[in-house]
């Protein structure tokens, strides 16, 4: 019959320095159990694979963890055998080793010194006259950290560089082990968007997302990424005009990727094959223009994964092309643009316009923007478009004579001064929806005709257009007591 002895008093081996944390038919994989009870660790999963006493505890995976040192852990055994139980005895006796692991966040062998806590290392199996090992053995290490107290201490700092770009992002420190969460703002770039940070300035380190939570071992340098993007040039009218590329045929203008090596493939077809390139829409010659044989349409192509972004000054840039009816707006950035005086105006043909993807963060004047689109039933604005740098809505709509509801929900007007004509010529108009959270008029010193001959206006309470009251009077939410001819947004 197999008996247990206690072993654990009086073995007399050599020091065994270094311990291997080994084992063979372990209930548990090694490192089960942690609890986050030290400045050196928190919790780990479970990993592990066979084991025996020529390897180190080396973990599997080192690109999939987010944690550092081992503070605190527990390897259970169904079986020990005899020579890794006479080690650990032996530890139980000193009360204090070292282990050899790799720390997968940082890909680093450590040798890191461990208090032993086990308190069933002192039964040994012997059946006959051979001691076989140890069943069902439970081992708790726990880091004692005197050995590492220098690094334990240490404050480590990152630094931001601006790469190109201008503007300044603060130093963040940090001790050893500390959680920090990235910048996810600070530097700007002309025609180019901050998109993450790299640990070398080509882009060839390590990347991090914006506001990325990381732990910090190390100083750290993070070089600012940016897209890939191109600006459009300026041209006759200080911008790229397409009254200079298209004409009267010309009914639709689309700003797109390229989807291969000079292909726009689009179900399956290749649009721009045996297409006329008639030049560049930038000064670096990146963003090809196409037009198709029959000069119905017009696209504006740049590599996968660039954007255009639309030049500061985008003054008549659609202006008087009289047979578009629609613009496509699919990798447009205009968050550098002060001015769409005149966008659209005079697109006699233009139907529908999805500016959705609009930033008008920094533009001051929309004079005019969609004036005589004589054809126009939609446009679609942002909800949360950041406008309230406008000052100049005078004309915005006037003469868009068959537009019948025009939602401006997303439009913030508390520095707007000038809303002259802006719906004048509006005859089917019925509903303009505006939200009482950002429409107000009190700085607006400008708004004769502002409701001109907008015969069918009707306010969210059933206020009817007057012909008198044409100013910005009735430039509110309609409500009881206090007639307009808004509606607001739901």
């Amino acid at each position: 019959m197999a008996t247990k002895v206690d072993y654990a008093n009086g073995i007399d081996i050599a020091d065994i320095g270094t311990v291997y944390l080994t084992g063979a038919g372990y209930v548990n994989y090694p490192f089960h159990g942690i609890s986050r009870d030290s400045a050196l660790g928190w919790e780990e999963p479970v990993w592990g694979a066979e084991l025996n006493r020529s390897v180190d505890l080396v973990m599997d995976n080192i690109d999939d963890v987010d944690y550092g040192l081992v503070a605190r852990c527990e390897i259970s055994y169904k079986y020990m055998n005899v020579q890794d139980y006479i080690a650990l005895c032996k530890i139980a006796k000193q009360r204090v080793c070292t282990a050899n692991f790799v720390n997968r966040e940082t890909g680093e062998r450590v040798t890191q010194e461990m208090a032993f806590t086990g308190n069933e290392v002192g039964k040994l199996i012997k059946f006959g006259k051979d001691y076989l090992g140890s069943a069902d053995v439970s081992i708790k290490l726990v880091a004692t950290n005197r050995d590492r107290q220098n690094i334990i201490d240490a404050t480590h700092t990152i630094t931001y560089n601006a790469n190109g770009g201008s503007g300044s992002v603060a130093q963040q420190s940090s001790k050893w082990a500390g959680q920090l969460k990235l910048a996810d703002s600070g530097f700007t770039k002309t025609a180019a968007g901050l998109s993450g940070w790299n640990t070398s300035a080509d882009g060839s380190g390590n990347d991090y997302v914006l506001g990325q939570s990381v732990t910090i071992f190390n100083d750290m340098t993070l070089y600012a990424c940016w897209e890939k993007n191109v600006l459009l040039k300026q041209g006759s009218s200080l911008n790229l005009t397409f009254r200079s590329v298209s004409n009267s045929a010309t009914n639709k203008i689309i700003f797109d990727n390229f989807t291969g090596n000079n292909e726009y493939v689009v179900d399956g077809v290749n649009k721009i094959a045996g297409l006329t390139s008639i030049g560049y829409a930038d000064d670096e010659n990146i963003s090809k223009i196409f037009r198709s044989t029959d000069n119905k349409t017009i696209y504006i192509l740049v590599p996968i994964g660039w954007n255009i972004y639309a030049n500061p000054n985008c003054e008549n840039m659609f202006y008087f092309c009289t047979g578009l009816t629609t613009v496509e707006f699919n990798n447009f950035n205009t968050s550098l643009v002060t001015t769409m005086y005149q966008l659209f105006r005079s697109c006699f043909e233009l139907q529908s316009v999805d500016l959705s993807g609009f930033d008008m963060s920094k533009v001051s004047t929309v004079w005019s923007m969609f004036t005589d689109c004589e054809k126009l039933t939609n446009v679609t604005f942002s909800s949360n478009m950041k406008s309230d740098a406008i000052t100049n809505m005078g004309q915005m709509f006037a003469g868009c004579t068959i537009l019948t509801s025009i939602d401006l929900s997303g439009f913030d007007t508390g520095n707007v001064r000038d809303m002259s004509n802006m719906f004048n010529g509006c005859y089917e108009l019925t509903t303009i929806y505006v939200s009482s959270a950002l429409w107000e008029t009190n700085l607006v010193n400008s708004s004769n005709n502002m409701f001109g001959s907008c015969v069918n206006l009707v306010g969210g309470n059933g206020t009817t257009f007057d012909g008198v009251t044409i100013d910005k009077t009735y430039a509110r939410i309609d409500a009881p007591g206090t007639p307009g001819y808004l509606t607001e947004a739901s």
